[in-house]
């Protein structure tokens, strides 16, 4: 991680963007980073964010440009040349003239344009990609900034991670992938009637207004003549098998009476919702006329044309309810897919990819399933209060045993896997060769170090190659009060149809371990844990207790 942004929230009293605890002593002396923090826009409040941990205020120089100029000026006038202000405790000490709060040195500038420089040579911002020397005029030449860098390489990967992290949460008597159909010449064996069967892609989603990504940093200027849509990738993935129809209309009366005409075998509803930073969405649902749209399309097909397979395909920033689940046949999830979308949902839908993705959030049953109250959301008086502390998101739904619509990690495939062998290995064996380790593990400052190595296997035992990603939840003792069930890993594994692989997790000392507010530090705990492997946190495969 080359860098991190603070927000714009207080933590404890104190803004994100200069406060001592999380910038300095948890980012820099606990997790040891040593990168640059840079500001949100316009979240810095003070010049004295610099000895917080501060190193870059975005967008403009409100603090960090004059008036920390002139502060610097201040100290170097009355400052003995011989200070050393490489710390903020000894800039606090170096000059007894000033306040503590006027003591900013130059060192202090110094070491945060090296912490911001040392982050861009190592990832190439500072290299031209034609001979390799330095462009410090990047950001002042027009020619280096509108380069177009983009290459057939790019636009494939961008394809294939959008096809890669296409969620299945559904697929009713198999109805995805769609069939391939035979080459020109052989039997056609869905024209039965003498036509070919009928792909109608359904909503403005589908191709006059393209879901592909958000607002504010969830941006991509894409080029449109780019933008490939779930209608273009869906009719040139189909080529002539299918004749593909485009129902441009997110309107449900409009888009029903088109579908009447054209009664399709295969109707792909494309929906989704907007979101950008800077504003919260006011709910779950989709886009105003989405939710509307899937049901009525879904109904007037099962009433005229109960043969066919509705497929939704929903572009999302988070979150959704999906009150018609149980009207369609499949329904898939992408999180904002880029450019390359419709090549990507064509892919899935067709069967060239298996979809693998897991649900990295739970989707809720209904609106505010957890009962927050108003002070923990939206806050009262600028005050938000954390009651639900740490039984936040699939962990409240596993200490209520609540069932939710789609649980976290879940994700379907067109393949099947099986799971098996689990083991877990306590460091160095058991008896007192075990608890000499587990003496070490205390006594180690090193959070990485392991602490349990789980090994286990997964096979796919279906008929298509597919991906797996398989996860490792791990119950605590009881009596230290943690969430029932916390995801501590998981691996991905591409199989072929009837491979297996041997998979090994394993698990260090933080992750066996919880924060102390008095000690304020990571604390290995004793005592019987729960080691759990499965599909989502709501599909264990696998058991195993371990004691420590």
């Amino acid at each position: 991680v080359a860098s991190v942004m603070c927000g714009y929230n207080k933590i404890n009293g104190f803004y994100a963007c200069e406060n001592n605890q999380t910038l300095r002593s948890d980012l820099r002396e606990q997790l040891g980073f040593d990168g640059w923090v840079m500001s949100d826009w316009i979240a810095t409040h003070t010049v004295e964010a610099i000895q917080k941990g501060l190193d870059q205020e975005m967008p403009d120089g409100d603090f960090f440009g004059a008036p920390l100029r002139k502060r610097v000026a201040v100290l170097e006038q009355h400052a003995d040349d011989d200070d050393d202000h490489d710390d903020n405790a000894r800039a606090f000490t170096s000059t007894s003239k000033l306040n503590k709060t006027d003591a900013i040195s130059g060192k202090m500038i110094e070491r945060s344009v090296l912490r911001i420089l040392t982050q861009m040579y190592k990832v190439g911002v500072m290299a031209d990609s034609k001979d390799g020397k330095t462009a410090f005029d990047v950001f002042s030449n027009p020619d280096k900034i509108n380069r177009n860098v983009t290459r057939p390489e790019h636009v494939d990967l961008a394809r294939r991670m959008a096809a890669d992290s296409t969620i299945l949460l559904k697929n009713d008597k198999q109805a995805l992938p769609l069939p391939k159909r035979v080459h020109e010449g052989e039997r056609k064996t869905l024209e039965d009637h003498g036509k070919k069967p009928t792909i109608a892609v359904v909503g403005r989603c589908a191709h006059s207004k393209p879901l592909i990504v958000g607002g504010g940093s969830a941006i991509v200027k894409a080029d449109p003549k780019n933008i490939v849509t779930p209608y273009l990738g869906i009719r040139r993935k189909a080529g002539e098998s299918y004749s593909v129809v485009l129902v441009d209309s997110d309107d449900a009366k409009e888009a029903t009476a088109q579908l009447q005409t054209i009664m399709p075998e295969y109707v792909v509803i494309a929906v989704g919702v907007y979101s950008e930073e800077g504003t919260d969405r006011k709910n779950l649902s989709l886009a105003k006329g989405h939710d509307i749209l899937i049901s009525h399309v879904a109904q007037h097909q099962r009433r005229h044309n109960p043969a066919a397979s509705i497929v939704v395909a929903a572009s999302v920033p988070g979150a959704i309810l999906t009150p018609w689940s149980s009207d369609v046949s499949a329904v898939l999830v992408n999180f904002f897919p880029g450019q390359e979308y419709g090549n990507a949902l064509a892919d899935v839908l067709f069967g060239d990819i298996s979809p693998s993705a897991k649900l990295p959030l739970t989707f809720p049953n209904e609106e505010n399933e957890p009962k927050f109250s108003l002070q923990a959301y939206p806050g009262v008086r600028n005050t938000s209060v954390y009651e639900e502390e740490l039984v936040i998101g699939y962990r409240w739904y596993e200490k209520h045993q609540v069932s939710p619509k789609f649980p976290f990690g879940f994700g379907m495939s067109y393949t099947t896997f099986q799971y098996g062998g689990l083991t877990v290995t306590p460091p160095n064996g058991e008896g007192k060769r075990q608890e000499k380790a587990i003496v070490s593990l205390l006594r180690s400052d090193e959070q990485d170090q392991v602490a349990l190595s789980v090994q286990f296997s997964v096979k796919n035992v279906g008929a298509r190659a597919g991906a797996e990603v398989s996860q490792l939840y791990l119950r605590f003792p009881e009596e230290v009060g943690e969430p029932p069930k916390q995801l501590k890993g998981f691996e991905r594994v591409f199989l072929q149809p009837g491979k297996a692989e041997d998979i090994e997790i394993r698990l260090t000392k933080r992750d066996v371990s919880i924060f102390s507010e008095t000690a304020h530090s990571w604390q290995i705990v004793r005592g019987k844990f729960e080691v759990m492997v499965g599909a989502s946190s709501k599909d264990i495969k696998l058991r195993a207790n371990i004691v420590l």
